[in-house]
């Protein structure tokens, strides 16, 4: 088999064929965030907000990392408060709903 890879191809290990992603409507694409130990994420997102200047938001952004690891545990994520948690169940059930602030 040739190791030759063309740009919208993947080896499927399971499958021990070539996938074509361009005609596979079905494929999955992975979480790019899947795998990396909630000590290197949270790291790797520290270290995101020093270089770009929002170290003032880095608990949001270390929220939001964690959260897109894994969407669907939201619910047993220590890092997120009742309030963050009721948000992400008002998306989850009513997605698109406008957000309207007191001033």
């Amino acid at each position: 088999m040739s190791n030759e890879k063309l740009e919208n191809e993947v080896y499927d290990e399971e499958q021990q064929r070539k996938v074509h992603l361009s005609n596979n409507v079905q494929a999955r694409i992975q979480n790019p965030l899947y795998g990396i130990s909630k000590v290197k994420l949270l790291a790797q997102v520290d270290a995101f907000a020093k270089e770009q200047d929002m170290e003032d938001i880095a608990p949001l952004l270390r929220k939001g990392a964690l959260l897109a690891q894994n969407p669907k545990d939201f619910e047993n994520l220590p890092e997120l408060d009742e309030a963050d948690k009721a948000v992400i169940r008002r998306e989850v059930t009513r997605p698109f709903l406008p957000v309207i602030f007191a001033t």
